[in-house]
């Protein structure tokens, strides 16, 4: 496995996996030479790595409401069933300006009926980030996808959690990967995954949540996209 350790020029490859995490966007992308990895501190760096005719799938909302919950995401929730809480719900828009976890639970509380989980606070500001980039004219190569639904709809069923060695296990099987072969972290495989979804979106083997999406008050369509099982 080729891994790009940063500078040079754009990478290559057109299908690109993106999974936010604590120190930035873990990429992934599938080259000549096999799958290559990258970590990459902001988004803007991220999209000026790869070429403008990369696709992308983000695991990050894109596309806020105004008040409520996404119907991507409670869609995205029922097909996971009991193992539904592997997607959080993405907050309001409003929310976005809290500036302390209180002050942000607060406004949630208000705008949906109930208070948000622990996480969603911790990756406020890659939403923000996220948010900022994306403009209309990338809407059709930016998406969102999530890799609890890639790997479900990939696999036939739902996966053990990712964090166990059985959850990491089944994972690396359904990416193909032989079991001495890195990665080793859930992030990678994450983004392995999301790679396999642009590149299934390319090829129109995707469908979205919902089949008809909403924008959002930017213009942003309120959509995860979902492979279509093998």
């Amino acid at each position: 496995m080729a891994e790009d350790p940063g500078g040079g020029p754009p990478l290559t490859g057109p299908w690109v996996g993106v999974d936010g995490c604590r120190s930035g966007w873990q990429c992934a992308w599938l080259a000549a030479d096999g799958w290559s990895l990258r970590r990459i501190p902001t988004f803007d760096e991220v999209l000026a790595a790869f070429p403008e005719e990369a696709v992308l799938a983000v695991d990050m909302p894109i596309g806020l409401p105004d008040q409520g919950f996404r119907e991507c995401d409670l869609l995205a929730r029922a097909l996971l069933g009991r193992f539904a809480s592997r997607v959080f719900l993405a907050p309001p828009r409003t929310c976005l300006g809290a500036r302390t976890p209180a002050e942000f639970q607060a406004i949630h509380r208000r705008l949906t009926g109930k208070g948000a989980g622990v996480p969603v606070w911790r990756i406020v500001p890659q939403i923000l980030e996220l948010d900022r980039m994306l403009g209309p004219e990338l809407h059709g190569r930016v998406f969102e996808a999530h890799p609890e639904l890639a790997f479900q709809a990939l696999a036939g069923a739902p996966l053990p959690s990712k964090h166990t060695p059985e959850g990491l296990a089944a994972r690396r099987r359904v990416l193909g990967l032989a079991p001495h072969e890195r990665p080793t972290t859930d992030d990678e495989l994450d983004a392995m995954v999301l790679s396999l979804v642009a590149r299934l979106f390319v090829q129109g083997r995707t469908r979205t949540l919902p089949a008809q999406p909403r924008t959002d008050a930017l213009g942003k369509p309120m959509r995860i996209v979902v492979p279509i099982r093998p």
